[in-house]
């Protein structure tokens, strides 16, 4: 409790609907997972992660499922598996190769990285902003923006039974020369997405089953 006196008497609040309500459910099950299937996603989970991420849900203004400062959409999504490094375009819901390397193991310094059957990185794009705007308000709009992309995903990972991690450490200085990104590019965060270990599995049964 805050040591801070309100002046008033403290309010219970009523207990969640975590059970009823379709998107509480989802924030229960909403959790950081980091050991992986080397199962590859299926393209259909791998399209409709994608637009959980940031995808455009009203194509009038062609805005996203994230937010975004003025709608500038600053923020690159690319996607690495075996197959190579891919960006998301999500006006023509499609999938441009960058490189056909497997960069995986570049994507984070932990292990799992590398196991992992896809990782996204996020990349703030400095030239969709306007040039006036204050270096530290740019860092904000893509933290902001990048944050939100992020928990989609997580969304996305906990109402499918997907494994998700969302990383900062990564060696950003040779991910930015294996993706070939310009100076003006910058890589925020990366994110791991797979099925979730048999082993994990099981412990989230039993959990499941103790709760209960």
């Amino acid at each position: 409790m805050s040591n801070i006196k309100s002046g008033g008497a403290d309010i219970q609040l009523t207990a969640p609907d975590i059970h009823t309500n379709r998107i509480l459910k989802i924030l229960r099950a909403r959790q950081t997972t980091r050991v992986f299937s080397p199962r590859a996603l299926s393209p259909k989970t791998v399209s409709n992660l994608l637009y959980a991420a940031n995808g455009v849900n009203r194509s009038r203004e062609g805005s996203r499922t994230a937010p975004s400062a003025h709608n500038w959409r600053y923020i690159d999504i690319y996607l690495a598996d075996a197959r190579g490094l891919f960006l998301y375009d999500a006006q023509n819901n499609s999938l441009k190769m960058i490189r056909n390397t497997d960069l995986r193991a570049h994507t984070g310094l932990q292990d799992y990285a590398a196991q992992a059957p896809l990782n996204l990185v996020y990349v703030l794009d400095r030239a969709r902003i306007m040039e006036t705007i204050p270096d530290t308000t740019i860092l904000l709009f893509g933290a902001a923006t990048t944050g939100a992309i992020s928990q989609n995903v997580y969304m996305y990972a906990a109402s499918e039974h997907l494994s998700t991690v969302v990383r900062a450490d990564i060696d950003r200085e040779k991910l930015h020369k294996e993706m070939k990104l310009r100076d003006d590019q910058e890589i925020l965060l990366a994110q791991s997405v797979g099925h979730t270990s048999t082993v994990d599995r099981i412990k989230n049964i039993a959990k499941k089953i103790l709760q209960h």
